[in-house]
């Protein structure tokens, strides 16, 4: 009785550490049967009717390695021994990368070994939607209250220029590129032959100015031309913000008002 007994122990034993194919699907968390394509599914439940949510458990840890170079296996190969054999053997391996190494081009995040080289995973932004909005009517820029110097023009005064109600639809920083086309006209006499004129474009966010530029133009003596400009801007905001924008001019011995034309002047803005 005792032989019998270790002879089925040792057919256990040996029929255990005899090696066999594998060749099942494999569920982890659940005993619910894989899905068909896949070798290894990880869920605790069936997929849900409606939300196709199959865990509220959990989900996939991956290994956190420090990668030493993104051509090289190290440290899961030592690269005095690893074979073109071996790397083109380990592509799709997949693990999340802890090292912060600029030189050697490797960054926090998850990468996988695509049988060369090690490629990160990365998110591609939604496209960006660009926005266009025309001067709804002619603005003539004002004159800075002082004339002090250019400082005293990059205060809240201005002439508001109507773009129409523009409002931020999401959190973030935005970039207004204004094209502006209209006259200059020389209301005070001189006989300089080309005036330098400063004008400031300014954006406000809910009334508070995030940014300004200057603008330097070179009209002719007399009389009215007409002039066209491009400028950038760009400022932060909350979902909701209304965005303004104004223009004036600092008074340097000489005042060349601009009048700039609706329809032939606008804006392009766009979410950065």
């Amino acid at each position: 009785m005792k032989k019998l007994l270790f002879l089925r122990r040792l057919f256990v034993a040996t029929m255990m550490c005899l090696p066999f194919a594998a060749v099942a699907q494999v569920t982890i968390g659940s005993v619910d049967p894989p899905e068909t394509a896949a070798l290894l599914d990880f869920k605790t439940q069936a997929p849900d009717p409606v939300t196709n949510v199959t865990t509220e458990q959990g989900g996939m840890l991956l290994p956190r390695v420090e990668l030493t170079d993104r051509y090289s296996l190290e440290p899961f190969i030592d690269d005095l021994f690893v074979t073109l054999n071996d790397k083109r053997r380990h592509t799709g391996l997949t693990v999340f990368n802890v090292t912060e190494n600029h030189t050697a081009d490797l960054i926090s995040g998850l990468y996988y070994w695509n049988g060369v080289i090690w490629m990160r995973m990365v998110t591609i932004p939604s496209p960006t939607t660009l926005n266009m909005a025309s001067l709804a009517t002619n603005v003539v820029t004002s004159l800075s209250p002082s004339a002090t110097g250019p400082v005293a023009a990059m205060d809240d005064n201005g002439a508001l220029m109507d773009f129409g109600t523009i409002t931020a639809p999401e959190d973030g920083a935005y970039a207004f590129d204004f094209h502006f086309q209209g006259n200059i006209t020389a209301t005070t006499p001189t006989t300089t032959a080309v005036d330098r004129c400063i004008y400031y474009v300014k954006l406000f966010v809910n009334g508070v100015k995030m940014d300004s530029a200057e603008i330097n133009m070179f009209p002719r003596v007399n009389g009215a031309s007409t002039y066209t400009y491009s400028v950038t801007l760009a400022g932060a905001a909350n979902a909701g913000d209304v965005f303004t924008f104004k223009i004036n001019q600092y008074y340097a011995d000489n005042v060349r008002p601009w009048t700039l034309l609706a329809g032939l002047t606008y804006l392009v803005w766009w979410k950065l």
